[in-house]
């Protein structure tokens, strides 16, 4: 039982680091307000490991849309998928109910997206993005370069699958 609870601490410890982002490299902080940033971890039976899923939903602050998203969590360099979504104020056990415009409408200020890492990307991490750099969003916009958002997760339950 202990060792089950510590390696619990640790899983929560790690996804919880905070590694330095290099001075080259600015905050988003300006572009976005985040009103969630949930990790979930699914504890499958036997012979696969653990998977984690993260979800983000935010409210974009900036006049400039943004172009592209990807985190850089425990488990790699994902690529997300962005969608504007409403009832911000109202969230139910679904989460927020996306648009009826969906993934085709542009982002404006003040809009509230859901993003989402997706698995299986093959996308290279840019040169400026450093290693150690885990639980981080990473975006950019069409007139800037790379920009990070360093959030702190908060833990689900877990699903544990039999």
């Amino acid at each position: 039982m202990l060792r089950c609870t510590l390696f619990f601490v640790c899983i929560f410890v790690a996804l919880n680091a905070q590694a330095k982002v290099p001075a080259g490299l600015k905050t988003g902080k300006p572009y976005v307000k985040f009103l969630r940033a949930t990790v979930q971890r699914t504890m499958p039976g036997r012979n696969t490991g653990v998977m984690s899923d993260y979800d983000f939903v935010l409210v974009w602050t900036s006049k400039l849309p943004p172009a592209s998203f990807f985190w850089r969590g425990q488990d790699g360099w994902l690529t997300c998928n962005i969608v504007k979504v409403h009832g911000a104020g109202k969230e139910n056990s679904f989460g927020y109910v996306p648009d009826k415009d969906g993934l085709d409408a542009r982002v404006n200020k003040g809009d509230t997206l859901e993003i989402t890492p997706v698995r299986g990307g093959r996308f290279a991490i840019p040169s400026q993005i450093p290693a150690g750099a885990v639980n981080t969003l990473f975006f950019k916009t069409d007139q800037s370069g790379w920009l990070y958002y360093k959030t702190k997760l908060t833990q689900k339950p877990d699903i544990i699958l039999p």
